[in-house]
């Protein structure tokens, strides 16, 4: 096949297919093509909005995130239609490779401390009537304040309340988080943070960062050894 016409993505067009025929029960899956140098929540959202009545619900969801029927259900009771927008706060796993000694990996995300954390610096995930985005767009295009995001955009350039509130039923699977340093300052430090924190906990990383001490200190030791130097004796730790 030839690299130029391959569609990169034929798989999540297959699978969509493949979920839309096998769940036959009134709901739709589609997917939209979106070509743009900038990708970002707001481009998305100016294409999808279009498809929609302004008194729909809409949740912006990210990828590698767990949907649940309880999640779904608090997304409907904490979105009101031209009073509240919810941003809520999931459980995002830290990175498996740096918690878990060995794979395969557990299929599930508990909630504990040891395995990932609230993300209080993400906002990736958000619900709203399209009329409100579409109305918080219109007021954005009359002002001259910068815009990175959705958060930004209903904060600066809406009426409605934004609503934030932990939610264990949204869990996150890890991703390497990427920082554009052309968002705004906040934004940016943002998301620096978030990308600082999502490693893992503080005593975990201490805890690997001694083990590999720990094993750079051996090795030295061993090519000292290996050397014969007279004083091997003395660094040996006790």
């Amino acid at each position: 096949m030839n690299e130029a016409k391959e569609d990169v993505f034929s798989v999540l067009k297959s699978m969509s297919t493949y979920y839309g025929n096998k769940y036959q029960n009134g709901a739709r899956i589609s997917w939209t093509s979106l070509k743009t140098n900038q990708p970002s929540q707001l481009v998305v959202m100016d294409t999808v909005s279009k498809q929609f009545k302004a008194d729909e619900l809409l949740l912006y969801c990210t990828v590698g995130i767990e949907l649940s029927i309880d999640f779904l259900n608090r997304v409907r009771m904490n979105t009101i239609d031209k009073w509240q927008v919810f941003f809520p706060m999931g459980f995002h796993q830290y990175k498996p490779n740096l918690i878990y000694d060995e794979k395969p990996y557990p299929a599930n995300i508990e909630l504990k401390k040891n395995v990932g954390h609230y993300g209080s610096y993400f906002y990736e995930q958000a619900s709203f009537y399209c009329g409100d985005y579409t109305r918080a767009r219109s007021e954005m295009m009359t002002s001259n304040g910068p815009v990175d995001d959705m958060l930004d955009l209903f904060v600066k350039q809406s009426k409605l309340h934004v609503f934030r509130a932990i939610e264990p039923a949204l869990k996150h699977r890890y991703h390497d988080q990427i920082c554009d340093p052309m968002l705004s300052e906040d934004a940016y430090q943002r998301c620096l943070l978030g990308r600082s924190h999502g490693l893992a906990s503080q005593s975990q990383l201490a805890m690997l960062i001694f083990e590999q001490q720990k094993n750079v200190d051996s090795l030295h030791l061993e090519v000292l050894h290996q050397q014969k130097d007279p004083n091997i004796d003395q660094m040996k730790v006790k």
